[in-house]
């Protein structure tokens, strides 16, 4: 991660989990009135019970965040006898954050309001091996694209989560998508926020599939490359070195293919879509991760590379004690004997009392790189927390109309 911004309450997204829980039902009581409309602060005080310190900096970190309004004074709004009450509202028409998910061929782009509620979402396709600086021109073209086609302010949003290929370190120095960061923050005046996209995917998948998952949960994505995320707890696993989640790394034959990463057998080598295209006698297919499933050619690969992702999955979900996994790319899309194949081979490594629980299902979230952006960018701010799980039945009906 880029930055790390703390609101004026002083908590910060690494505070005590009783200290973020008890002022996320306090933030949450004062949002619940909100939402039916505009209301004072000695209201808001006399409807919660929250004394009049609490109110003030809840509804102070509102404002800081965009979240909230200061309404000038109306006379039909009086505290007692005195001078009128000032009201405080939801903002309207705002963008508080901006997920943007840098695919190796496009980009998607995805909008949050003040309450964290899916505003839109776009994507953008472009040639492979284009550089930083035409990427980020591409996202700040759609973002933009999809300010205007929702009639939405982009004005100073809270923050910018961004996903891109690859392991993301804890510190990127050297990293070529740096460009990307430091353009990102300077046309829209706001923090940027950097991890792996598919690790972004996985706490996507938390809070906006169609089937919200558990607090815990493996994303495992099998496609031209392999790799996934943990979810610990509703919070990102990242590791010590921010490599978490990076299983198309697992050795699986020793002397094995040589991998990019440097090492020998990696299951990447093995399983991804390169290694069946091979294995079909297809090398130079170009084809889309979608299409791969439907191909009679493929299918003894794809069930034998099933097997052996099944294998690895069902190593981590042991040591983590983690009983359910959503499976992304091409295992999205195969018939159920092969993902049967899959979900055999994680149970056979697991103990009995994880093997009973175990869920394993396909992901069917559109754009999850940009929704997990969305989701950086709310872990990563202290107001909000634990209030996000509710954005899932918003961006169900937002799906359903485009």
């Amino acid at each position: 991660m880029m930055t790390s911004p703390v609101g004026r309450s002083g908590v910060d997204a690494g505070a005590a989990p009783r200290q973020v829980s008890l002022r996320s039902v306090h933030v949450e009581q004062v949002l619940a009135l909100l939402r039916s409309g505009p209301v004072s602060r000695a209201e808001l005080g006399a409807r919660t019970a929250l004394s009049r310190a609490t109110i003030s900096s809840i509804v102070g970190d509102l404002i800081d965040q965009g979240i909230a309004v200061n309404l000038p004074p109306g006379p039909d709004r009086r505290a007692g006898s005195g001078r009128p009450a000032q009201a405080v509202a939801l903002s309207q028409h705002r963008v508080r954050s901006v997920g943007v998910d840098f695919r190796l061929d496009g980009a998607s782009v995805a909008l949050a309001d003040p309450l964290q509620q899916v505003t839109g979402t776009i994507s953008r396709t472009h040639r492979r091996g284009l550089n930083w600086q035409d990427r980020t021109t591409i996202a700040l073209e759609a973002i933009r694209t999809l300010c205007a086609r929702h009639g939405v302010d982009l004005a100073a949003p809270q923050g910018i989560g961004v996903g891109v290929p690859g392991p993301v370190p804890l510190t990127p120095s050297g990293a070529p998508w740096r460009v990307m960061v430091h353009r990102l923050q300077d046309e829209l005046a706001a923090p940027v926020y950097v991890d792996n996209n598919l690790r972004l995917s996985a706490l996507a998948e938390t809070i906006w599939s169609t089937r919200p998952g558990p607090a815990s949960l493996l994303y495992f994505h099998l496609g031209r490359g392999i790799g996934g995320g943990v979810v610990i707890d509703g919070r990102l696993y990242r590791g010590a070195t921010g490599s978490a989640g990076e299983l198309g790394h697992v050795t699986v034959t020793e002397n094995g293919p040589r991998c990019h990463c440097g090492k020998h057998g990696c299951l990447e080598q093995h399983a991804a879509l390169p290694a069946l295209l091979r294995r079909a006698g297809l090398t130079g297919d170009r084809r889309a991760v979608d299409q791969v499933a439907a191909d009679p050619r493929l299918a003894g690969p794809l069930h034998d590379a099933a097997g052996l992702c099944g294998r690895v999955v069902g190593d981590a979900l042991a040591a983590l004690d983690i009983c359910h996994v959503i499976v992304g790319g091409i295992l999205a899309h195969v018939p159920d004997d092969t993902l049967t194949r899959f979900t055999d081979a994680a149970r056979e490594r697991l103990l009995p009392s994880i093997r009973g629980a175990l869920q394993i299902r396909p992901s069917t979230l559109q754009d999850a790189g940009a929704l997990g952006g969305l989701a950086l960018v709310h872990h990563n701010t202290p107001v909000l927390q634990g209030y996000l799980v509710r954005a899932s039945t918003s961006y169900e009906s937002t799906q359903q109309s485009r």
